[in-house]
């Protein structure tokens, strides 16, 4: 999902030698985030326009990501004379890219390390134009289960009920438990609720761990726990809802 605003192409005028004011306005600090942003579902493909009219005398077109305190790094080029195009030795981005000839960058297989601010430049002899695009990715998480369940709850007795988990989400939801359809909300020693979350180094996905600690009364023999988890998508806020749990009171 694409998501427009109103970023506009900034130039800068060249002087000799076109080489060495390449070299240093590229390396130079960008100020400002670009608003335009893509969004894109976590294993999809990232597709990245380059939004700059292309120009008559065009001689190459390059992509960049930048880093906040980092030098940029090239990633792509593409050469509007030769025809031909080059992907930079950047090892995390090996095999996955794509460069159109109209500059469209297109990244497969999107991880949440393509987070990135990337910038699309096309240089003419005499100027450089530059786009930024922000991308964002997301990843939905697994419906929330409940797990280690307790046999049965005894009334004035607080005890684990169990706990909720909800696997390799991002960005990092959080979890809410509910009786009978209202929020279970903590209650000094009648209701515990105490959430962990776990992040995947190797993935950067988030698993998530609610677990609820509860004293029952007579009133909770037929009441129904669930736990929900809610979680940003691409187009907005989600829920995704456990199946419910029924306890013997005794």
């Amino acid at each position: 999902m694409e998501t427009p605003s109103a970023a506009s192409c900034r130039r800068r005028p060249l002087q000799p030698p076109l080489l060495l004011c390449l070299l240093l306005f590229a390396l130079c600090p960008q100020p400002g985030l670009g608003l335009y942003t893509v969004n894109t579902v976590y294993g999809d493909t990232i597709i990245l326009p380059c939004r700059i009219e292309v120009p008559d005398d065009l001689m190459f077109g390059k992509w960049k990501y930048e880093l906040a305190n980092k030098a940029p790094v090239f990633i792509a080029f593409r050469s509007a004379t030769k025809r031909s195009v080059h992907y930079d030795d950047v090892p995390e981005y090996k095999d996955r890219l794509t460069l159109s000839e109209n500059y469209t960058l297109s990244i497969s297989n999107a991880r949440i390390g393509d987070e990135k601010r990337f910038v699309c430049m096309l240089v003419t002899e005499d100027n450089v134009f530059e786009e930024p695009t922000i991308v964002k990715v997301f990843k939905q998480p697994s419906q929330p289960t409940v797990v280690d369940q307790a046999t049965f709850l005894e009334t004035e007795e607080l005890k684990m009920l169990g706990e909720c988990i909800s696997n390799e989400g991002y960005p990092e939801g959080n979890l809410t438990w509910y009786k009978n359809g209202m929020v279970l909300k903590p209650v000094e020693g009648a209701v515990v609720i105490n959430e962990q979350t776990n992040v995947d180094k190797a993935s950067g996905l988030y698993t998530v761990i609610s677990s609820l600690e509860y004293m029952p009364t007579k009133e909770d023999k037929n009441a129904h726990f669930t736990c929900t988890m809610t979680y940003y998508g691409p187009t907005g806020r989600e829920i995704l809802r456990s199946e419910s749990v029924r306890f013997d009171v005794h």
